[in-house]
């Protein structure tokens, strides 16, 4: 993914399996921007509906997420207006399918998604979380139509325009292969050639495991070609937000049986809230949101999400 490095490439890690398996490679990570999701898992949505959000969580508890509004877009939509922070309503934009952490197909859209909901509840705000594009989400929010937007791995070019927050979660990068190339271990990719999807951030080579390991680099498009490039031997391993399983793949065109995740985490990059710089009064924001957020983690909130999602995706 895109997200984000093996922070920075697993940020796209969150877009890997991105097409399906496109949750592959993404999120936000070090990406293009709508390669940000790599590992994204392609959720089906409706669009140009809006709907509440606040009914139980799943797995036997449950969180008010008090009268937060999901409005799904789709490319017919206007232009919201430009956004000034003036009532206790909050605009916010994130993305789709990039599982766990914004996923229709998990309670409050998504592990991120409740607990920035959850955060800005916390300073004494309602929250309008608008679904776009990725790419139309990060352009709107610096177009000042949304205060900030989320889940985004911090690299150095999204640094000097973005303030970042602490971090919500942490994206589980793993290697995946084809199964006929006999890699069971990571020490046998030593020399190979590694798939990962063009504004996928070399950076994360200079002092990672790409180095460690002497990998070659080949650049497709997306997640979804490196799931190709990696089944017909064109590369020998690709990057994968291992929450994504295999068998989630939605791709009809991957056959998700002809690969292997191989079971040593290679890293974890962390995802944020992001607010541009241009904002006006960006720093105080974000300086608020990390305050509530650290709040969360002090009573115990942060810890009760974190675990209802984490049943979740362990029951999958």
């Amino acid at each position: 993914m895109l997200a984000k490095e093996l922070q920075y490439i697993l940020v796209l890690l969150v877009v890997a399996f991105f097409a399906g398996f496109s949750s592959t490679i993404a999120a936000n990570s070090v990406n293009s921007d709508d390669a940000d999701n790599l590992f994204a898992e392609r959720d089906s949505l409706a669009v140009g509906t809006s709907l509440a959000v606040g009914t139980s969580l799943a797995m036997g508890a449950s969180l008010a997420m008090g009268n937060t509004r999901v409005i799904l877009s789709d490319e017919t939509n206007s232009k919201p207006r430009p956004f000034t922070a003036t009532d206790t309503r909050i605009r916010l934009a994130t993305g789709q399918g990039y599982y766990p952490f914004v996923s229709a197909s998990l309670p409050q859209g998504g592990w991120s998604q409740a607990l920035v909901t959850q955060t800005f509840q916390q300073m004494g705000y309602e929250v309008d979380i608008h679904i776009l594009p990725w790419s139309r989400g990060k352009m709107w929010t610096d177009e000042h139509r949304f205060l900030g937007t989320f889940p985004y791995v911090s690299t150095p070019k999204r640094e000097q325009e973005y303030y970042f927050s602490v971090p919500i979660n942490y994206i589980p990068v793993r290697f995946y292969v084809s199964k006929v190339s006999n890699i069971t271990d990571i020490q046998q990719l030593s020399g190979k050639r590694l798939c990962l999807p063009y504004g996928y951030s070399d950076e994360f080579s200079t002092e990672g495991i790409v180095d460690r390991l002497n990998l070659k680099i080949n650049r497709v498009v997306d997640g979804a070609g490196c799931i190709g490039h990696v089944q017909r031997g064109w590369s020998d391993a690709g990057l994968t937000n291992s929450y994504v399983s295999l068998n989630e793949v939605t791709n009809r065109r991957l056959i998700g049986d002809k690969l292997l995740v191989l079971p040593t985490e290679v890293e974890q990059v962390s995802v944020h809230f992001i607010i541009s710089k241009s904002y006006p009064n960006a720093r105080e924001w974000m300086d608020n949101f990390n305050r509530a957020f650290q709040q969360l983690s002090k009573d115990g909130t942060k810890a009760k999400i974190d675990h209802i999602f984490t049943q979740i995706i362990d029951s999958r």
